[in-house]
């Protein structure tokens, strides 16, 4: 569902009281943007002329605040080359949809090559106002030099550590090493150091050293594994002995690290091993401070939750409306117009349901701590009840392959968004000439729900990204879209201890897969612990 900024909530309100809540609504955007602490800017109408700006978003096209309102967007951006974002706003205006942009390289005609990446989020036209794009900006461009300069240290590192040394000629080898890599690491933007076979520390560079508020020699030979708190896994094996004892890498992005002052702050890292023919010499360690990207994190929840706002007060006139509706049907015994505004009265109390838990468990599904509401349920019927919500036109195209009953223990409301994503991608993506498959049916001890459609397919290169967050398969083409559904569809199959597949050809179709235990995580009435074999 895509996201929309919609200022008038108040159809049947006086005109006056309308127009002022309408004014005060859009002058809250306006006061929000203006204090933002990340570069934001709000535009108002087809010009895109700004209405209101960060100081951040001043700072980045150099320009004062002041002398920004009232310009077009386009003439804000002069020092920077953007026509592509300027189409992007357009298509963010016209359509009513939210537009998420990755890094995209621009022309600076002062700072040379900048990445920035951008959220789009539109505002919609009403009586009293033109709408406007909200459009937040990401600078990432010290963070692709600084990617960049580690896969090339990377790279001079596997060149420079040789094999074939042992004892004192391997630890003088190590030591020489070292020495190149410091000379390479001095002007990292992340913090890196190094540690023996033993676990010492053996080498800091300069930022690790500002990260953690220390010195090089209050590091030097104390125990590699101590400076991180690793939250994912804290009764887990150690993954510095892992990686010297395995020769493979580790990650995490859940991890803490503590300044010399006491303050804690989240961190990724990486674990690399430096190996010569099967044996792990060292291992390197490179560090990123996460705080500015948790903010930003931040940030992005209290924008849903402001935007969950906006959408209940429609959508809690819209249910009363249908209810009231659907009463003076039946009173008028017009049964089949009663049955479709009991549709129109299920479908907001679903929507409903839905804003509740995105704001309140997609984070928890997200960092894999909880979030499911488990009852009984049977997906035959959930799957039956989702098509038939369905317009006319796209229930037409949909068969139905469905045995008689798959009953297990989930979470409905999460599990209706999954067969909702996978159905509209169905749609979306094929012909609206060709069928839509959906069979649901049990294999052993799980539930299997299938869509098949004969539409664009995928390529083989995306379908081991397919449910990695913003990412789109590069056979979309023009259609629109954020990249999330499969991801938070994946999220919630994996959480109920199941997996989705996909089985694609390009040009002939897709067909995707969801897999669920009948019972849930540690039901006793289940199978084994922690998720479901393949059948």
């Amino acid at each position: 569902m895509a996201a929309t900024i919609r200022p008038d909530d108040t159809d049947h309100a006086p005109a006056d009281a309308q127009s002022g809540e309408q004014l005060t609504m859009m002058t809250q955007y306006q006061t929000m943007t203006a204090h933002a602490p990340i570069p934001l800017v709000m535009t108002e109408g087809p010009p895109h002329t700004i209405r209101a700006v960060s100081r951040s978003f001043a700072r980045l096209v150099e320009m004062e605040a002041s002398l920004l309102v009232g310009r077009t967007l386009a003439e804000s951006l002069r020092l920077v080359a953007a026509d592509a974002l300027l189409h992007h706003v357009d298509t963010a205006y016209t359509s009513g949809q939210a537009v998420l942009l990755g890094d995209q390289p621009h022309h600076h005609a002062v700072h040379g090559t900048v990445v920035w990446a951008y959220t789009l989020l539109p505002i919609l036209r009403t009586n009293t106002s033109s709408g406007g794009v909200l459009i937040e900006i990401y600078d990432m461009t010290d963070l692709d030099r600084t990617t960049r300069m580690a896969e090339e240290t990377r790279a001079i590192n596997e060149q420079l550590l040789i094999a074939g040394i042992r004892d004192q000629e391997l630890a003088e080898q190590v030591r020489r090493q070292l020495a190149f890599i410091s000379a390479i690491t001095q002007n990292l933007g992340e913090g890196v150091y190094a540690f023996d076979r033993a676990g010492r520390v053996t080498y800091v560079n300069p930022m690790a050293e500002q990260l953690l508020g220390v010195e090089s020699a209050d590091l030097l030979g104390q125990p590699a594994g101590t400076l991180f708190e690793d939250t994912s896994s804290p009764a887990g094996p150690d993954p510095f002995l892992e990686v010297m004892q395995t020769g493979v890498a580790y990650r995490t992005d859940q991890a803490h690290a503590r300044h010399r002052d006491g303050r804690r702050f989240p961190v990724t890292y990486t674990i690399a091993p430096i190996m010569d023919a099967d044996v792990v010499l060292s291992a390197v360690v490179v560090f990123r401070d996460l705080s500015d990207l948790r903010q930003l994190e931040q940030t992005r929840e209290e924008y849903l939750a402001l935007l969950s706002h906006d959408l209940r007060s429609p959508l809690t006139a819209i249910l009363g409306y249908a209810q009231l509706l659907e009463r003076t049907l039946k009173r008028q015994d017009q049964t089949k117009a009663a049955t479709q505004a009991r549709m129109i009265v299920e479908n907001s109390l679903r929507m409903e349901r839905m804003l509740t838990h995105v704001l309140q468990t997609d984070a928890a599904l997200e960092s894999g701590t909880g979030g499911l509401q488990r009852t009984q349920l049977d997906l035959v019927p959930l799957v039956r009840r989702m098509v038939e919500q369905l317009p006319q036109t796209d229930q037409a195209r949909i068969q139905l392959d469905l045995v008689e009953g798959v009953p297990m223990v989930g979470d409905g409301i999460r599990l209706e968004r999954v067969v909702v994503n996978l159905l509209s991608n169905a749609l979306k993506y094929s012909d609206a000439s060709r069928p839509i498959v959906v069979r649901v049916f049990i294999i052993e001890d799980q539930g299997l729900i299938s869509v098949e459609d004969w539409g664009v397919g995928i390529d083989a290169e995306d379908i081991p990204h397919l449910f990695e967050k913003q990412y789109r398969a590069r056979t979309v083409g023009t259609i629109t879209g954020l990249g999330l559904g499969l991801y938070s569809s994946q999220l919630i199959v994996v959480a109920h201890g199941g997996r989705m597949s996909v089985e694609s050809t390009v040009g002939r179709g897709s067909t995707f897969t969801i897999r669920l235990p009948l019972h849930a995580v540690g039901d006793p009435r289940g199978g084994t612990e922690g998720g479901s074999s393949s059948p």
